[in-house]
């Protein structure tokens, strides 16, 4: 799922790959085999969704509410380890936790159906889902003030620098859902991410012209 635009997605991917993204991905490591069972899957989804209705879609929805929940769970233990032994202090740790955990949430969304007998239902399920998640959340990272122990403290120095700097676009959401996807993926496929590391980034885009960006607050 594509949280950002909303549209449910399958990846057809052979995981883990240590080849793509990598030096290493060129025509050698491809599948003919492989290419064409992807072709025919994505054909056939595409053929599905195009003529699916009300009762096609009440059949689909336990499914994607399954894989939802279990995204939702396999970051959920990814948050809790990295507060247990990640990099950083305590209160970054469990600053990128709960970032890692919102990203989640925020990924719960779906096509709305124009069946108006589906819609209603598929509605309360994804409210449901997010309530769950939202206490799944919590259960690992207590909000901000709740419990001390846990080091949470809101938005680091840098993200609410990033709030500002990027006219017409939070630069710190950006850097938020950067690293997460980071976090979820692990550290051997995308390495580290940080919201610093994100901003030295943005600074040399603008640097080169390619976007705007408010200087820096003296600190």
């Amino acid at each position: 799922m594509d949280s950002w635009v909303g549209v449910p997605g399958t990846t057809l991917t052979n995981w883990p790959d240590e080849n793509i993204h990598s030096s290493g991905d060129d025509l050698w490591q491809m599948d003919a085999t492989q290419l064409k069972r992807n072709a025919f899957i994505v054909a056939a989804t595409a053929l599905w969704l195009a003529d699916a209705g009300g009762t096609e879609t009440a059949a689909l929805a336990p499914f994607v509410t399954a894989r939802s929940l279990e995204r939702i769970a396999r970051d959920a233990a990814t948050a809790a380890e990295w507060m247990r032994s990640g990099k950083r202090e305590a209160a970054d740790r469990s600053r990128t936790a709960r970032n890692l955990l919102d990203a989640s949430i925020a990924s719960l969304r779906a096509l709305g159906p124009s069946d108006t007998t589906v819609a209603p239902v598929l509605s309360s399920r994804r409210n449901d889902q997010r309530k769950a998640a939202r206490m799944i959340r919590d259960s690992v990272v207590p909000p901000e003030g709740l419990d001390a122990s846990a080091g949470n403290a809101g938005p680091s120095d840098t993200e609410r620098r990033l709030e500002k700097r990027v006219p017409k676009t939070d630069a710190a959401t950006i850097a938020r859902r950067v690293c997460a996807e980071t976090l979820s993926a692990g550290a051997w496929y995308y390495g580290e991410c940080t919201p610093e590391m994100v901003e030295k980034f943005f600074e040399t885009e603008a640097k080169d012209g390619l976007i705007m960006m408010a200087p820096k607050a003296p600190s």
